[in-house]
């Protein structure tokens, strides 16, 4: 089957386009940029970027060597733009050798202030559709431990998608600390309630609803939200299933290191015993942030004041949420998530 994208906008144009900006299947972003390649008249070299990265790009927080770098899935494709049709382009797969031919990609430095068009932004909120295939035996109480925890999910991945957007980071960074500090992170009416006021302090946040349960087997599970935190999510949940077993070793870590020094039910000002195992904590709560894809670290562990033993509760939690969404998975009850763009959000 054939893979086209759409051709969004022209970013840089010296007598020709040089560099490009594409829309393909599910809303996915791609960058394109003017090569060289024979049986081409118009050659350009593209990969696909996710959402956070190209917010990074167009915030000046990295460059376009970093898009190429840190491509969607490592997807990279040639089109010639000679042959688009009302926009729209065939993709075709680059070969291995071609990914990492240095040629085709763009050089280190260039930034999004070096675009000579101006990008037309449409501020509006997606309101996107996120599907599921369900499959075997739902009962309600099922259904609804897969919202609850969909929904926790949601709520850290729209703070997460803020702090990336250079101008909403530095009042989501205060949202995100005011709703971490303010608990006693004592057992599960505190995590319950973090997640909450997620949602409830966010006004700007498309809310996730459920829109449709199909209860036949198989059947789907249809949820409404913003596309954007939809994409997040998924991405957490690739993260997740690439890297569960190194992140449930750094988890049982943890959660024994908690146990041992008295600490899951203590009051939220309490330390560890040592300064080496606080060092040790940290930096193992920050290795399961990343192999989870949660953002930046630093950025939560911030936003936790500092607090060893609440950043450490805040990485546990939060992965018992992935892994609860991923047993969905694993059990085969829960399969092809699709996401489906309503409203375009460029």
């Amino acid at each position: 089957m054939k893979n086209h994208s759409k051709i969004v906008s022209v970013l840089v144009y010296y007598d020709e386009p040089q560099v490009i900006l594409l829309q393909g299947k599910k809303n996915i972003h791609a960058i394109a940029v003017a090569v060289n390649k024979e049986g081409m008249d118009y050659p350009f070299f593209c990969c696909e970027v996710y959402k956070k990265d190209w917010l990074k790009y167009k915030n000046q927080k990295a460059d376009l060597y970093f898009l190429f770098e840190n491509a969607l899935s490592n997807k990279y494709y040639f089109f010639d733009l000679n042959k688009q049709i009302n926009g729209n382009v065939e993709l075709i797969n680059a070969t291995k050798d071609e990914k990492y031919d240095l040629e085709y990609w763009p050089e280190r430095g260039f930034f999004a202030s070096n675009h000579t068009e101006i990008l037309e932004e449409d501020n509006e909120k997606s309101a996107s559709t996120q599907v599921f295939d369900i499959d075997g035996a739902w009962a309600a109480i099922d259904f609804s431990s897969f919202y609850s925890k969909m929904a926790d999910l949601y709520g850290l991945a729209f703070v997460d998608h803020l702090l990336e957007d250079r101008q909403q980071a530095r009042k989501a960074t205060q949202t995100l600390k005011s709703s971490i500090i303010n608990k006693l992170w004592r057992g599960g009416g505190s995590y319950v309630g973090f997640y909450s006021d997620l949602i409830r302090d966010n006004e700007n946040m498309t809310p996730l609803n459920v829109k449709k349960i199909q209860y036949a087997s198989p059947g789907t599970i249809e949820f409404s939200g913003d596309l954007a935190v939809f994409n997040e999510m998924m991405r957490y949940l690739e993260k997740f299933s690439q890297n569960r077993d190194i992140s449930a070793n750094i988890y049982k870590s943890i959660d024994q290191a908690l146990s041992k020094e008295k600490l899951k039910k203590a009051d939220p000002n309490t330390t560890f015993s040592s300064e080496a195992l606080t060092d040790y904590i940290v930096k193992s709560s920050h290795s399961l942030i990343e192999l989870m894809g949660i953002g930046k670290p630093e950025n939560l562990f911030e936003a936790c004041d500092k607090n060893a033993v609440i950043y450490a509760k805040l990485s546990l939690s939060i992965h018992r949420r992935l892994k609860g969404i991923h047993d969905f998975y694993s059990e085969g009850r829960v399969a092809n998530p699709e996401t489906i763009e309503h409203t375009p959000y460029y």
